[in-house]
């Protein structure tokens, strides 16, 4: 699978973000799951 670097830079950047909501308590786990996968 081929994915273009700016794509993945942004995923991981938004996903570094929830990790950091969650660990806050700010998101629960089940919004968490829901936001990574939109």
């Amino acid at each position: 699978m081929n994915i273009p670097t700016v794509q993945l830079e942004k995923f991981f950047k938004k996903r570094n973000e929830l990790i950091t909501d969650l660990s806050i308590g700010k998101i629960d786990k089940i919004s968490f799951l829901e936001k990574i996968m939109n």
